[in-house]
């Protein structure tokens, strides 16, 4: 059974549904909202100059549950057109067959996470995994540095640009131990840097003036001061860049009012055009880079095919590696492979272990996921009941949940005892189901959290159930865990939200 990955840009959206490389370009994170009738990506996008007061495309870069504002609908928010889009990318499948893993880029904060947990769950996808698309990148994409240079980078930078902003990512080997001999290191994302003053919207509204003042200079005809053919400029760009990586000049060709007109671009006119945003990459590099000697840049398909840019940025850290649409999630396919033993992955993965590939010899590569520690047999972590344990790590864990998601909204846990039920206490801290029908005791059970871990404790002999599996005394949680209360019950998951 396929799982789905899908890269999450705003810019430009990818979907592989088997992690062969094969990823599937599926349009920008654009919304025409005409009334009751909502049109996405690309179908968007080729209305956007021609209803532009119907447009929405901040509603990724934005993700909450504001109302927007006048003239979309009072109610509508840029959770519901998140909701929308992603009814309309994935596929419509049966639910044993609903299985994904995202790429979610590093500007997404803990609260927009957690929301977009709760929406992909209530549209019925079981999540395998979340991974840094930065990070997922910097680890499919080591191989090719390691096939350009003779020893292992410190670093990889990874430079993205999404549609209102670029990324850049910063991972590092961090080299460990090994009592087998054989080479290990840990590739870590440690910082995410934007740069506001650059993203695609930006580039594309400066391609578009230089494309006008040649029109203006060649046809006596400026594009952009009509809707129709301004749109049609715009319709142009993405086939033009595709055409100028290949060849120079190329022809965008528009028909205005019966008149055909031919505009002859270079790809060194569109080039000029962006240098200022070129400026503004080349120190996100170079403020990146610092004083590393020994760094490697990656850049997306989206920064590769800019042009000029890879001409900008060679020499900061020797040339840059411009990687594939399928890069991502290929390195997020490769993350999720190890699972926990309940089928459930890590939610969000920051850190990788590189492991040796032998068509590198000495060299780490073939990143995968660091694997959760397995629970012993059953579901109770200490057959005693004392909830005591011998640490192994004195990090806290990422497999610790810190939310419980419940009905498409993500809940922190807040408080070191916690405690969930159909009508809690007034000074209780916890959250109210508010399902006494289903069986679900006014305060049912307590999410415990000490420093081994997160534990659930059924409040006087309350039928707890953790991934199907009835529990009478303290057990261990991890993310991804579901914990049903009561017969038939109400369920809840546990999930384990990072910054």
């Amino acid at each position: 059974m396929n799982t789905y990955y899908l890269d999450i840009n705003d810019a430009d959206f990818s979907l592989d549904s088997a992690g062969d490389r094969a990823a599937r370009a599926m349009g920008p994170g654009c919304a025409l909202v005409d009334h009751a009738q909502i049109q996405y990506g690309s179908a968007a996008t080729a209305q956007a100059r021609l209803q532009p007061r119907q447009i929405q495309n901040t509603f990724w870069h934005q993700l909450d549950r504001t109302p927007l504002k006048s003239p979309f609908p009072v109610h509508l928010t840029a959770a519901d057109l998140v909701h929308g889009h992603l009814q309309q990318l994935l596929p419509r499948l049966s639910e044993s067959e609903r299985r994904l893993t995202l790429a979610v880029p590093g500007s997404l904060g803990t609260d927009r996470l957690g929301l977009l947990l709760g929406i992909v769950q209530a549209l019925g996808w079981q999540i395998e995994g979340m991974v840094d698309s930065g990070l997922a990148a910097c680890s499919a994409g080591l191989d090719l540095v390691l096939a350009k240079r003779s020893r292992l980078p410190a670093s990889l930078l990874f430079l993205d640009i999404q549609l209102h902003q670029t990324l850049l990512t910063e991972c590092r080997l961090i080299r460990s131990p090994d009592p087998q001999g054989s080479p290990k290191a840990n590739l870590m994302r440690t910082r995410v840097i934007r740069e506001p003053r650059v993203g695609r919207a930006q580039l594309e509204q400066l391609w578009a003036h230089q494309i006008a003042a040649v029109s203006v200079r060649t046809n006596r005809f400026d594009p952009l001061h009509h809707a129709t053919s301004e749109q049609a400029l715009f319709n142009r760009l993405p086939s033009l860049l595709e055409e100028l990586d290949h060849q120079s000049p190329a022809s965008v060709d528009i028909l205005f009012e019966g008149r055909a007109f031919s505009i002859p671009i270079h790809r060194e006119e569109l080039a000029e055009a962006t240098q200022s945003a070129h400026a503004a990459l080349v120190d996100l590099v170079r403020e990146a880079a610092g004083n590393q000697a020994d760094a490697a840049l990656l850049l997306s398909h989206r920064a590769g095919e800019v042009p000029g840019l890879v001409s900008s940025l060679t020499g900061l850290v020797g040339a840059p590696i411009v990687l594939s649409r399928s890069t991502p999630l290929f390195g997020a396919m490769k993350a999720t492979t190890r699972r926990q033993p309940n089928g459930h992955a890590q939610l969000l993965t920051k850190t990788l272990v590189a492991l040796p590939d032998g068509s590198h010899g000495p060299h780490l590569a073939a990143p995968v996921a660091t694997a959760p520690a397995e629970r012993p047999n059953g579901e109770e972590r200490y057959p005693n009941g004392t909830g005591r344990g011998r640490r192994t790590d004195q990090t806290p864990s990422p497999n610790h949940p810190s939310h419980v998601l419940y009905r498409g909204q993500a809940y922190r846990i807040e408080a070191p005892r916690f405690a969930l039920g159909s009508d809690l206490p007034e000074e209780t801290r916890g959250m109210n189901l508010k399902r006494p029908d289903l069986g679900i005791q006014p305060e049912h059970c307590h999410l415990i959290r000490d420093r081994d871990g997160l534990w659930v404790e059924p409040f006087n002999a309350a039928p707890c159930f953790v991934n199907r599996r009835i529990v009478r005394r303290r057990t261990r949680l991890l993310a991804g865990d579901q914990l049903r209360l009561g017969e038939p019950g109400e369920a809840v998951q546990l999930i384990a939200v990072v910054s």
